[in-house]
């Protein structure tokens, strides 16, 4: 192989600096070898260019100073000082360990082979996420299942290639018969699996069911304001009264809610406006609507109740208009099953909505994992909405219990995020695998070092540098060692890219020319 620099000097086992004739590309794997101090053998470490400079060996004002500036018309030396983060060492016939001997000065430095990294590298897990980069050495990365119960974070800029990643683990994952359940804050996994098959993708568009859930957790989301709590006690308590009559009524006539519904709005005299042009869950919204505000005349007894009445029926009224609601619809952890991906659509929902319709689905799963049902793999999106450092919702309490008690029997959580710096450092401290796409910002990278106490500040220089679909890898899921990983491109998810904006627009100018002819021909005809 050809020799790219010598080592200049090594301040400790994991850093090396070295002299190259021209820089290196950040990222690149190389080795190093060396006699081992201990005799009998040498030691070959392996490293990643971790920051390359260039510059001239010896100053032109200086040559100019003694007066060999240009002599022979030779031009003055360059050379590159390029930084190296040590991976691993691997003894002769040994097998990989941390780096634990300083690389000797003088140690020439050389492209790393694919044997080395197959050696580094290829005792990972079962599920394919990608090959190491760069792609032509062939060498492919596995990450290992098992180990995702201690939780993963996946954090990079917008466009980096995060959902990308997201997409790949739940069809991966879910292949090898995982239950997958991602909460997508934005409605964009409507995924085509690798396979084809499109029954092991359930769409939830996710909607609140004021029967399905606690009147406390109701009545929260339709008066979130924290100086409200005599509003939000007495709309707990009609919304009680009138879920448990509906309920009653049903099990007395052996009949379904939205039938009781339909009835007891009957006996009330209800009547919607424009009802005809209503679906049939959509009318159900409108009569529990109605029959909860009558709910809330009826209980409001004492001077200060009635008064506290037309605010409450006020916020009612706004909730139901801008929410989306259902009557018979099933909470989203009843699609949940083996071999599945159930995607929960809450884009419709605004953030204080998603935070308590997360917090639901969390609590549940919690409880089904607790009863002994197949482990699962939760997939939380636009974490700093659930995890934030300020934010004070019962929601990030959830997800921390969940973090603690949940890998115990079997739940995997996945936390996805573009501002790690945003995150409550308390909760996320809890994941331990974690793949880490490009991020340009300063504090970004920091929050990273401060949550993945093992990113070396030498390792974390190459994240603003990173390609898109270019992630480091670490955590036990992908070894002992991190990983530099060009991620696998999942072609079944659509929605997310960064649409081809240039093509899209040369096309709608083509159509537009198109139906200018044709109305100008239609014109003379």
């Amino acid at each position: 192989m050809s020799v790219l620099g010598y080592v200049f000097e090594s301040p400790n086992p994991r850093v090396s600096s070295v002299f190259s004739e021209a820089p290196l590309p950040l990222g690149e794997y190389v080795s190093m070898k060396f006699k081992d101090p201990r005799g009998g053998g040498f030691i070959t470490a392996l490293a990643i260019v971790s920051n390359s400079g260039y510059r001239l060996a010896v100053p032109t004002s200086f040559l100019r100073y003694i007066g060999r500036e240009g002599s022979g018309g030779v031009e003055p030396p360059k050379l590159s000082p390029i930084a190296l983060y040590v991976i691993a060492e691997v003894l002769e016939g040994g097998f990989p360990e941390p780096p634990r001997y300083p690389v000797p000065p003088d140690t020439p430095v050389e492209p790393a082979s694919a044997g080395l990294l197959e050696s580094v590298y290829g005792l990972g897990g079962v599920v394919r996420i990608g090959g190491l980069a760069p792609r032509k050495l062939g060498v492919e990365v596995r990450v290992n299942p098992d180990k995702l119960a201690k939780h993963l974070f996946i954090a990079g800029a917008t466009g980096s290639g995060k959902s990308n990643l997201v997409a790949i683990l739940a069809d991966r994952l879910s292949a090898i018969g995982a239950p997958v359940l991602i909460f997508d804050v934005h409605g964009e996994y409507n995924i085509m699996p690798e396979d084809g098959d499109t029954s092991k993708v359930i769409l939830v568009q996710a909607k609140i069911n004021p029967l399905k859930m606690s009147p406390r957790v109701i009545s929260t989301i339709i008066i979130p304001e924290p100086a409200a709590r005599r509003q939000r006690r007495q709309l707990a308590v009609a919304i009680k009264t009138l879920n448990s009559n509906i309920i009653g009524v049903v099990r007395k006539e052996k009949t379904s809610p939205d039938r009781v519904i339909e009835m007891m709005a009957s006996q009330h005299e209800i009547e919607i406006e424009e009802a005809e042009d209503l679906g049939r869950e959509e009318l159900l919204a409108e009569y529990y609507k109605e029959l909860l505000i009558k709910t809330v005349k009826i209980n409001a007894h004492t001077s200060d109740e009635k008064k506290r009445a037309d605010t409450i029926i006020d916020k009612v009224e706004e909730f139901f208009e801008r929410t989306p609601v259902t009557i018979t619809g099933e909470q989203p952890t009843k699609h949940v099953r083996p071999g599945t991906i159930t995607v929960v659509d809450v884009s419709a929902l605004d953030d204080e909505q998603k935070r308590w319709i997360l917090k639901v689905i969390v609590d549940e799963l919690l409880v089904k994992l607790k009863e002994g049902e197949t482990p699962i793999v939760l997939v939380v999106e636009e974490a700093p909405l659930f995890l934030g450092i300020e934010l004070g919702h019962p929601v990030k309490t959830t997800l921390q219990k969940f973090a603690r008690e949940g890998r115990k029997f079997g739940g995997c959580l996945i936390i996805v995020s573009q501002r790690p710096r945003s995150l409550d450092i308390n909760v996320v401290s809890q994941l331990q695998n974690f793949a880490f796409l490009r991020m340009v910002q300063e504090e970004d990278v920091k929050a990273v070092m401060n949550i993945a106490d093992n990113l070396d500040q030498s390792l974390a220089n190459i994240i603003p540098t990173l390609p898109d679909g270019r992630a480091i890898i670490m955590g036990e899921w992908a070894g002992r060692f991190p990983a530099l990983v060009d991620i696998d491109l999942h072609k079944g998810k659509k929605v997310g890219a960064t649409p081809p904006l240039t093509k899209i627009w040369s096309e709608m100018r083509e159509k537009e020319k198109m139906g200018k002819e044709e109305r100008v021909v239609f014109s003379v005809e």
